[in-house]
């Protein structure tokens, strides 16, 4: 059995503030942090300053300070309450990364995270003429459980068109809900993100059970530590180990951290005689 993975892990997890010289690249990829250890996420892949932040905004699927909280709402399944009926409809373009279209007006939208996190907040965009009076966030676990609040609105009218939530209490979830208090008060949503974290195990060393020697090098385990998330085996940016018994890859974060997120990005171009 072969195997050949790349590998991204996250956490929640402050952005460092350390220097690092502007224009510090690996592998063409524009870096920041103490000895260049973190990936800038700008628009366009521009190289970030000394912090980590962008003059022209984050990446798609990127948010907060230093560009460093992956979006754990991109493009997740979203419903939405058609408003003045019953009917939950498609409310994805709340959750594509376009402030830009817009859901609504609508009284109730869920966003399915597909997988279960600690929700500490998020960052709603809503159009010019949204009116978020009294709207709270709340966070359940399972389909079938309570919801349990994160966020209540007491501010009786507000037009802000990006509001930063943050959770009164850490929250352990899958769906979130954001609603209004009754059906004479609707909102418009043209985004929802909600914190993820950096991506721990970058350019760290990672291991594995065997390498083997291609046209394009030794696909060495630290392949899947280098930012890069192509599939394609021949730009040099997956591992690969030989045919062997329980072949394994790991990599040694060297401090304890609490893992929210795993991410694992297959070869998509099989196999081609290796």
């Amino acid at each position: 059995m072969q195997i050949f993975i790349i590998l991204v892990m996250v956490s929640l997890l402050d952005s460092a503030v350390s220097a690092c010289p502007k224009g510090g690249y690996n592998n063409s990829q524009p870096q920041f942090g103490p000895e260049c250890m973190y990936r800038c996420h700008c628009v366009d892949d521009v190289q970030c300053d000394y912090t980590g932040n962008c003059a022209n905004g984050c990446a798609a699927g990127w948010m907060g300070s230093g560009c460093q909280y992956g979006d754990i709402a991109y493009k997740k399944q979203a419903q939405q309450l058609l408003y003045g009926s019953n009917l939950l409809i498609d409310g994805r373009k709340a959750t594509d990364g376009l402030p830009t279209t817009c859901v609504g007006p609508t009284t109730l939208m869920v966003i399915d995270l597909n997988a279960t996190y600690i929700i500490s907040g998020l960052v709603i965009n809503s159009s010019d003429e949204a009116s978020l009076t009294g709207y709270e966030v709340k966070v359940r676990k399972h389909s079938s459980d309570i919801f349990h609040t994160c966020f209540k609105e007491t501010i009786t009218h507000r037009m802000d068109t990006s509001t930063d939530v943050v959770c009164t209490t850490e929250i352990v979830g899958q769906y979130l809900e954001i609603r209004t208090p009754d059906n004479a008060t609707t909102m418009t949503l043209c985004d929802v993100r909600v914190y993820g974290g950096r991506s721990l195990a970058y350019r760290h060393n990672g291991s594995q059970g065997t390498t083997i020697n291609t046209d394009v090098g030794f696909a060495v385990a630290s392949r899947a530590l280098d930012g890069h998330t192509d599939t394609s085996f021949w730009t040099s940016s997956c591992t690969h180990t030989k045919t062997e018994m329980s072949p394994w890859w790991r990599v040694n974060l060297e401090v304890v951290y609490t893992i929210a997120r795993i991410v694992l990005y297959g070869r998509s171009d099989c196999c081609n005689g290796i």
